[in-house]
């Protein structure tokens, strides 16, 4: 009887352990560090930054005529600009397949050749909402799309196939949905009900915690790239362009 008691108390222990380490996400406090500026000339809007080892790259949106991709230094100096005729939404650079992807206005994805010019189709319908601004995973895996009814999609970058979704659960304003988000290796950030909050979900949706930037900023330019969260003053630059600001933070996670 005794034997069986110590068994039950061990496997009670274990249980608890079990629980302990795997329910509820553990307390985290974010605080950013602004990092780098990024002075950035563009008509219409500041949509979507990315870093592809050397140089910085950033995408405007808001009309198919007067999509302008500017390219930088690591320091934020200007280097070249590409005129691809896109209305961009999101920009990423895959690592693993030296490849640029953006996300436009529409639901496909596209490989751009910036030294051609080109927008290529590379996955059709993959996506919910035509102005949606996805996030990546760092890793190249997945694409993300954020939707109105509150679930993140989960697109297979191998094959452009719907693989799953989850379901968030915290709340967000109307900016949080089928708008724009971004992520890391461990986290999701999209808006909260603040021009200025940031609200970090878990990959597996779970609210984490939430902070605020020292900057507001376009809700559509929120973006993740070499190891730092980005958000832009938007030119709102029209037809006649304008300059807008790229703000990168660092983020201390303790």
């Amino acid at each position: 009887m005794k034997d069986i008691v110590k068994v039950m108390a061990v496997v009670m222990i274990a249980i608890f352990m079990i629980q302990a380490t795997c329910g509820k996400p553990k307390p985290v406090t974010i605080t950013p560090y602004e990092e780098i500026e990024i002075e950035d000339w563009v008509y219409y809007h500041n949509m979507s930054i990315a870093y592809d080892g050397s140089q910085y790259i950033t995408m405007n949106g808001g009309n198919d005529d007067y999509c302008i991709i500017n390219t930088y230094e690591d320091d934020g100096e200007w280097l070249y600009d590409f005129d691809l005729g896109i209305d961009g939404r999101t920009i990423f650079y895959d690592a693993k397949k030296s490849r640029l992807l953006g996300k436009l206005y529409g639901t496909g994805l596209y490989e751009l050749k910036l030294n051609e010019d080109q927008a290529n189709l590379l996955y059709t319908d993959v996506f919910e909402y035509d102005n949606s601004s996805v996030a990546f995973a760092p890793d190249g895996k997945y694409a993300y799309e954020l939707t109105e009814t509150g679930y993140i999609r989960f697109i297979n970058l191998n094959n452009g196939k719907f693989e799953k979704q989850i379901k968030i659960t915290t709340y967000t304003d109307e900016h949080g949905f089928a708008t724009s988000m971004a992520a890391s290796d461990k986290y999701f950030f999209i808006w909260g009900a603040l021009g200025s909050e940031i609200v970090v979900l878990d990959l597996k949706g779970r609210y984490v915690t939430s902070f605020e930037l020292p900057r507001s900023g376009l809700s559509f330019s929120l973006s993740y790239c070499n190891n730092m969260l980005w958000i832009a003053e938007d030119a709102d630059g029209a037809d006649e362009g304008y300059t807008g600001y790229w703000y990168g933070y660092s983020l201390n996670i303790q």
